[in-house]
């Protein structure tokens, strides 16, 4: 039966990851397919690189549904490290055993980024998944409490959560709204939001800033 996917996909040239819907007859998506390699929006920080050529992409993991975990796609086992953990393992070393309200501004948004990284890549592991999200909630707090700033409030349930994933638009995490192409003033508005968060009046250290 036809059914409705995501499927998260790696460019060949240039190993950024997007996700994008699929329609599937089979168990579970092919594992390549030509297509383009999804690139930021021109007017917009839509927070993932892409070099939007038409490449041959490669499924990396799908779910049919957003409360569903990501399955690999073409792997049984995941990969075990010369230290002895598995890829996704190895991620959690981004994370530190230091107390967030302890933490300067600067050391709270590199170690945020570096988590929100982590959790950017293809995670089988349910366990790690869980650890990274907790932990780039926890950073996320104690700097949202370090600044006089609210985000908007949602045009459906009037929450003032939002998210993104790389390649998809902004999303209520209340009531799941997504943001379209009447919204862009409500994107800016988060966009602002975000950024006051992340840069509360300070001058980062030297190397800059990445976008979330």
């Amino acid at each position: 039966m036809t059914r409705l996917v995501s499927v998260r996909y790696r460019c060949s040239e240039c190993d950024a990851t997007h996700v994008r819907p699929e329609y599937i007859d089979d168990e579970e998506p092919e594992k390549t397919r030509e297509g383009t390699c999804y690139a930021a929006h021109p007017a917009r920080d839509a927070g993932f690189e892409g070099c939007g050529e038409e490449v041959e992409l490669e499924a990396i993991a799908w779910r049919e549904d957003r409360a569903d975990e990501w399955d690999a796609i073409g792997a049984d086992e995941q990969l075990v490290s010369d230290g002895g953990q598995t890829a996704d393992e190895s991620l959690l070393r981004v994370i530190s055993d230091r107390d967030p309200a302890e933490m300067s501004h600067h050391d709270l948004y590199y170690e945020w980024h570096e988590v929100v990284e982590a959790t950017y890549r293809s995670i089988t592991d349910a366990d790690v998944e869980r650890t990274l999200t907790d932990r780039r909630e926890e950073l996320w707090n104690e700097m949202t409490s370090r600044v006089d700033a609210e985000a908007p409030e949602c045009p459906e349930c009037g929450a003032q959560s939002w998210g993104q994933t790389r390649g998809e638009p902004k999303i209520c995490r209340s009531c799941d709204y997504h943001l379209g192409i009447d919204d862009d003033a409500l994107g800016e508005a988060i966009n602002d939001y975000w950024n006051a968060v992340q840069s509360p009046g300070v001058q980062p250290p030297e190397g800059g800033e990445a976008d979330d």
